[in-house]
């Protein structure tokens, strides 16, 4: 989740400056830059969130459940 924060962070920390710097540029410019190297105006794109899952195959919790095959429960739950 952090990695996630500080990644859309820097994703409109970028888009910002392209914006202002495709802004600067005069009209004969950004049709040129369409034309010939087929760029567009900047977009934001954000990372997608992530969803955090919980695997039942884990290795510790595999190795756990074999670990405990074969143990009985003590009297008092212990």
């Amino acid at each position: 989740m952090e990695q996630w924060a500080i990644d859309t962070e820097i994703a409109r920390v970028d888009f910002e400056r392209e914006s202002q710097a495709y802004g600067e540029k005069g009209t004969g410019a950004k049709l040129l830059e369409r034309a010939l190297l087929d760029e567009k105006k900047p977009t934001l794109v954000l990372p997608s969130k992530p969803v955090k899952r919980e695997y039942i195959f884990e290795a510790g919790v595999v190795s756990s459940k074999i670990d405990m095959q074969g143990m009985n429960k003590n009297t008092g739950g212990a």
